[in-house]
Order: structure tokens, then C-alpha cells, then sequence
């Protein structure tokens, strides 16, 4: 089975390099030079068999290429990727079949891959640079090939792989020809490394509108029991439950309930720097963070935006956050703060609220000082009990977010966030 080849070396991806494609170079220049021998013999031996070798000389391409052209149709190409999702550094499998219905061998079927990562496009372009692979074999007639390859993707994001152009080449490998229907696109998630986040709720962060609680852990809330069980050696008086203790002639106390209604917004919207780095480590700095926190039991919302409308979405497990992921490895980045202009005249966040604005540094001094400004007024407007600002990349020197506005400024390695005060 031939093994698939790719050319043009890229840091991200994993690849082999082949001189399929530019061995054809070669049968064009030996052709050249067999085509001027011909006419030099021609034109110095003026004999029957000179003309009739460059009448072969001549025809014989143009044989090989109308031998080719049902090919153009006959030939099918299919790519396939094996998984949806995938880790960073994960081999993602990916499957090229070529069949060659055609009755004539395919000297050589060409496919060029392009693979984009879409996450922080925006109308100015790719924040990743596209990566071209090219896939080289021969098919026999009526046979199909299988190619198997791997791409290991440095960036989280949402990959789409297509094929960009399909091209079949003639026996003698002179001329290359166009393919008729390409295989669909092909899409995968390439998902955040997460990492434990220490997330701990302040006291008094529950929003006044909780009514939701923790079926699996007891918590400090006297609105709602949890269970009542025996006493145990530390507990506290106030909780006996005299009556239930009377009857039972035991001790009884009581464990209230804990809240998981803390008004925790996340807000995520890429800034003006859209550096492959900031863009991965604020999707990295959303997803452990998040992660953590319904680990933790904290319910919360995460918003974005999903063309012109600020989208939001509760968050009160993995697979919910699974599910929102699939939209935001592919979120656009606008020249302004969209989702936080939104967040003015939406419903969210609630009164008594904390809001967290994930996003990436910006590329000057005012624009960051700008960010802060809306920050503060977006906390005094809502009625926000707390707003923090996790930046992935660092504020200029002398800015602040001062009283207003907590800034956990995000390092390689999400250092700077091991805990927050939620």
C-alpha cells in the first residue's frame, strides 16, 4: 500500500515529505530533451524515418493525455477523519481513499489537503496560518488506494480539513488534469488542556433569587435541609433537631443545603492581539476554569457572541460544557467588544451577579484603559457585586482595574490563575 506523502514542513502538524509530485518535473524535462533530439535528427537526416520518429515523438503526449481525460470523471477521492474531537498534541487519524474507476492506470492522483483553524477568524482573515498538505499515489484500473495518515495539531480550535484542489496525471506524468467532484470538508475539535483551577466562592456570593442547591454535598444554608442524620462528635447544638431527637431517643441534627446559584457569568470575546498563543491560552484559562467550578458545584453561564446576537448558555456539567465548546473553538474576534456592549441591554448578567471577561490583551495602551472603563461601568450599570477580568497577556505598566474591577492577568501556563475568589 503506498504511503501518503506531504510536503511543505509545518510546525503543527506532523508530516512525511514525498518526491511524488515533483518527480513529474523530471519526466517533463526528459520528454523536452528526447523532443529536441528528434528535431535535431529530423533536421539533419532528411529521411522517411527521421519524420516518422517525430511524428511518434509528437503524438504519443497527446495519446497519454486523451487516454487521461476520462479519468477527470472516473476517478473518485474520499477523506476522512476518525475522530470529532481530540486532545492538543493527539494523533487524529485521517483517511484518503482514491478509486480509480477508469480503465487505464492512474500514473499519479495529487490531492492538496488545506486544513484552517478557525477559531479567531475575523474579517481581516485567519489567525493561523492555513496548512497546505499534499497527498501523492498511483492507482491501478478499477482499483482503490488507501491512504493513512496523522495531523497533530499544536492550537486548540475547530479544524476544518477540505481538499483545495484534486489532480490526476497522464501516463508519461506530463500533464496534470483537474478532478470533478471533491470529497466534503471534514471537521474536527481540537479541545483546551485543563488544568485545576481552585475556585472558592466568597461569603455572601449566593444572588438573592438562588433557589437551587446541591443534591450531593451539604452546605451553610438554613433555607433548605439537606438531611438529618445523628449526631456526630463537633457538631453544633443549633442544629439539633429537638423534636425528630425526642422521638428517635437520640441525638438528631440537621445539615442544611448548599447553594449552587452563585450569578457567575462568564464572558468570552478574543481582544485586539490575536496571537495563536493568547487565543489558546484564553480558551485554555476558559475551559479549566469552568471545569472547575462545576466540579466545584457552582452552577453558572458562559456567553458569547454567535454572529450579531449575545449568545448564553448554563453550565452545570461536563457534558453541557463539551456541548459549548463546540461553538466557541470557532469564535470570531470583532474589531470592538461586541459581547460586552451586549451585555448592557441583555438579561444577563442578573443584578447581584459577578461577571469574568475572558479575553486576550490588547495591542495598546488606551485600548486597555478603554476595556477597564467599560468594565467599571458595564459593574455600575447592572448592579455587579464583582467583575474580573482574566486577561490572557499582561496590562501595560500603570494600568489598573482599580476598585472596580479584579484583573488576573494569565501567563503561560495559566500562571496567575491557581485560585480565584469567586
Amino acid at each position: 500500500m503506498p504511503a501518503v506523502c506531504w510536503r511543505m514542513p509545518y510546525g503543527k502538524f506532523r508530516r512525511r515529505v514525498s518526491d511524488k509530485g515533483q518527480a513529474m518535473a523530471k519526466y517533463r524535462i526528459f520528454y523536452g530533451l528526447v523532443l529536441a533530439g528528434s528535431i535535431l535528427f529530423y533536421a539533419f537526416y532528411k529521411e522517411y524515418l527521421s519524420a516518422v520518429v517525430l511524428l511518434i515523438v509528437f503524438i504519443i503526449p497527446l495519446l497519454s493525455l486523451l487516454l487521461t481525460l476520462p479519468a477527470c470523471f472516473l476517478v473518485r477521492i474520499r477523506i476522512r477523519l476518525e475522530k470529532d474531537t481530540a486532545e492538543k498534541g493527539e494523533p487524529v487519524p485521517l483517511v484518503m481513499e482514491v478509486e480509480n474507476r477508469w480503465v487505464m492506470p492512474c500514473a499519479l492522483a495529487q490531492v492538496k489537503l488545506r486544513c484552517v483553524n478557525h477559531l479567531g477568524q475575523s474579517a481581516e482573515g485567519d489567525v493561523f496560518r492555513p496548512l497546505d498538505l499534499i497527498a501523492s499515489t498511483e492507482a491501478a484500473a478499477r482499483r482503490r488506494v488507501v491512504l493513512r495518515q496523522s495531523l497533530v495539531s499544536r492550537w486548540c480550535g475547530k479544524v476544518e480539513v477540505s481538499a483545495a484542489k484534486v489532480r490526476v496525471a497522464d501516463l508519461l506524468r506530463l500533464f496534470r488534469l483537474p478532478v470533478m467532484g471533491w470529497p466534503k470538508t471534514q471537521e474536527i475539535s481540537i479541545l483546551p488542556r485543563i488544568q485545576e483551577v481552585g475556585v472558592y466562592p466568597a461569603e455572601g456570593s449566593v444572588t438573592l433569587e438562588s433557589e437551587r442547591y446541591s443534591p450531593y454535598r451539604p452546605g451553610d444554608d438554613p433555607g433548605e435541609v439537606f438531611q438529618v442524620r445523628e449526631f456526630r462528635e463537633g457538631d453544633s447544638l443549633r442544629r439539633v433537631h429537638w423534636k425528630l431527637s425526642q422521638r428517635m431517643s437520640t441525638w438528631m441534627v440537621r445539615d442544611f443545603s448548599q447553594p449552587i446559584e452563585y450569578g457567575l457569568y462568564v464572558l468570552v470575546e478574543p481582544g485586539a492581539s490575536l496571537s495563536p498563543e493568547l487565543l489558546d491560552r484564553m480558551m485554555e484559562a476558559f475551559t479549566s476554569l469552568s471545569a472547575s467550578m462545576i466540579q466545584g458545584g457552582c452552577i453558572h453561564r458562559v456567553g458569547w457572541m454567535d454572529g450579531e446576537v449575545l449568545r448564553w448558555e448554563e453550565l452545570e456539567d461536563l457534558d453541557s460544557l463539551s456541548a459549548v465548546l463546540e461553538n466557541l473553538l470557532a469564535v470570531r474576534a470583532e474589531k470592538k467588544r461586541l459581547a460586552l456592549e451586549e451585555c448592557l441591554e441583555g438579561k444577563f448578567p442578573v443584578r447581584g451577579g459577578h461577571l469574568l471577561y475572558c479575553t486576550t490583551q490588547g495591542k495598546t495602551e488606551e485600548e486597555e484603559k478603554a476595556l477597564l472603563e467599560s468594565l467599571t461601568f458595564v459593574k455600575q450599570e447592572r448592579g455587579l457585586r464583582q467583575v474580573t477580568l482574566l486577561l490572557a497577556g499582561n496590562l501595560p505598566a500603570g494600568v489598573d482595574g482599580g476598585e472596580d474591577c479584579t484583573v488576573v492577568e494569565i501567563g503561560e501556563g495559566l500562571r496567575g490563575l491557581e485560585e480565584l475568589i469567586l
